[in-house]
């Protein structure tokens, strides 16, 4: 019987240190879960950003091959401005449907 209590005593005092480590690795990850959701937010904004730079590099390479003589700027002017047109039918046409 004296066992017995021990070893109740004992399984109560072994949950008295577990529930507030319980509690503060409850606590961490609620932590860890909202700089997640920041870290995404901003891996989602930084993505947007790089996509705004890239379209900014290819307007800037679109205006320097217009202002090139070379055959090879004529060429990747040209090209990029049929992807563009033919970009915007695209658009054109989901609109129409």
């Amino acid at each position: 019987m004296n066992s017995i209590l021990n070893h109740i005593a004992n399984l109560k005092q072994t949950i008295d240190t577990l529930i507030p480590k319980y509690l503060k690795l409850k606590a961490y990850a609620v932590d860890l879960e909202n700089e997640k959701l920041v870290l995404k937010n901003k891996v989602q904004y930084l993505e947007s950003e790089i996509k705004k730079i890239n379209k900014r590099i290819e307007i800037i390479d679109l205006t320097k091959g217009v202002g090139e003589k070379d055959s090879y700027s004529i060429g990747f002017t040209k090209n990029r401005v049929n992807t563009l047109i033919r970009e915007i039918d695209k658009c054109l046409s989901l609109l129409n449907d």
